[in-house]
């Protein structure tokens, strides 16, 4: 019974750090700045094991570039063809995870407010 108290006790006390590590490193390793034409383009750094380059964001021809992904590395991505958004996810679930929107270049919390795009 101590141990599980104890236990319990200390992932309440430590949690808000993992709320979603993820999102707040996605949010923070973007770059994105605007060309000559007026094109957006992203460059997401998150992590050591993963680079994303999101080019043309919100145009028809958008392009999601994974510079560099590992699934056994600290970070990876993945698309999600149900909601058009790419799915950051780190090694540990109580990392959480985020979602970057090719519509807008913006990091979101959730796939529903990703895919919405705004």
């Amino acid at each position: 019974m101590k141990i599980f108290v104890m236990f319990s006790f200390l992932m309440l006390s430590v949690s808000p750090i993992w709320a979603n590590d993820t999102y707040e490193k996605t949010l923070f390793g973007r770059l994105c700045e605007e060309d000559s034409q007026g094109q957006i383009n992203c460059i997401y750094k998150i992590g050591k094991d993963l680079e994303i380059w999101i080019n043309g964001i919100g145009l028809p021809d958008t392009g999601v570039t994974f510079a560099k992904s590992n699934v056994e590395g600290d970070f990876y991505a993945t698309f999600g063809m149900r909601h058009l958004c790419v799915i950051i996810s780190g090694k540990y679930l109580m990392q959480g995870i985020a979602f970057i929107s090719p519509k807008n270049g913006q990091v979101y919390k959730d796939w529903e407010t990703c895919q919405a795009g705004h």
